[in-house]
């Protein structure tokens, strides 16, 4: 295969791979909601260490194949740039050569046509796709979701028909920081690609990915958190403490988790829930209620909490009761 169909083969599969990674799952953010996607697989931001390797990844990369490579991502992957190589060859076309108003007539159409798409799919790497396709269905163009979808599509409308490559020159954050990183002065050879810098960026690359695999393969699969609902409120003899336990079911099936309670003194009165079966991709919120006793008043109290769920993978909570009567 010759270089330039090579390219031209490595450009629409990465463009298409472009618009399919967020709808598959296979990376995006869910702002409104508080969650993030990878390779399928569903997280809460309370578990923002795997997001973080992933955005270090998506940087060290960036920065190996400026420093390797140079321009070539710019070349080879980015979206942009093989969007506008396309309409480029449009022009080189020998019907259209002859034809300079019919081919930008032609550009300007398919310009128009595709700037809500890759807007869409710019805008799906951090918002619910569905959302998205709800609020364009219905034409609901004031709400945020709307407003924010019709800017970038005004905005991708002017870098593709207005600024084309001259936004990549000047004024893309990532060809300004290509120029920073690349070296141009070294001989081109596969050993240089392993010595000093190069080797160092590398080997913190595959360190990485080896615990960004890790953390995903480990994942607990849901998440807990503990928020105080009542606090020190006089109760005949007792003072009443409330806390709201919420479980996340980030699995793709229904799970059932058991909830466990350590650590609570024996003349002390409480409802506790500690079985909670949770459909998948949804939250549940149980609250525990404790009676303090008179005989526990102005010492701190440690209440461990432990949920486990079908797999037996546990997550293990502390809440502290600090009882000062009144």
């Amino acid at each position: 295969m010759k270089i330039r169909n090579r390219k031209l083969f490595t450009q629409g599969l990465l463009l298409v791979s472009f618009f399919l990674v967020p709808l598959l799952n296979l990376f995006r953010l869910d702002l409104f909601y508080g969650h993030f996607y990878i390779l399928g697989k569903r997280f809460s931001f309370n578990e923002a260490i795997i997001l973080l390797l992933a955005i270090l990844l998506l940087v060290l990369f960036f920065i190996i194949i400026s420093k390797l490579f140079h321009r070539h991502f710019c070349r080879w992957i980015c979206p942009h740039n093989s969007f506008i190589s396309l309409l480029i060859k449009l022009r080189s076309i020998p019907f259209f050569k002859k034809k300079q108003r019919l081919a930008s007539l032609v550009e300007t159409a398919i310009t128009f046509v595709f700037a809500p798409i890759i807007s869409f799919s710019f805008f799906s790497y951090f918002i619910n796709p569905k959302e998205i396709l709800v609020t364009i269905h219905s034409l609901d163009f004031l709400s945020i979701i709307g407003s924010i979808y019709v800017f970038f599509t005004l905005l991708f409308y002017l870098l593709i028909s207005t600024f084309k490559q001259r936004f990549c020159k000047s004024g893309c954050p990532y060809g300004l920081l290509q120029n920073v990183f690349s070296d141009q002065t070294k001989t081109k050879r596969l050993k240089n690609y392993f010595t000093g810098i190069n080797l160092i960026l590398i080997t913190l690359f595959l360190v990485i990915t080896s615990a960004f695999f890790l953390l995903i393969s480990t994942g607990k699969g849901y998440n807990v958190s503990i928020r105080t609902n009542l606090s020190n409120i006089a109760v005949e003899e007792y003072l009443l403490y409330t806390f709201d336990i919420e479980i996340e079911n980030v699995y793709n099936e229904t799970s059932t988790y058991i909830i466990s309670y350590e650590n609570i003194p024996s003349t002390w009165k409480y409802d506790v829930v500690e079985k909670v079966i949770i459909p998948k991709n949804e939250h549940k919120i149980v609250t525990a209620f404790f009676k303090v006793s008179p005989d526990t008043f102005l010492h701190q109290h440690n209440i461990l909490i432990r949920v486990q769920n079908n797999d037996g993978r546990e997550i293990m909570r502390e809440i502290m009761i600090y009882p000062v009567p009144k």
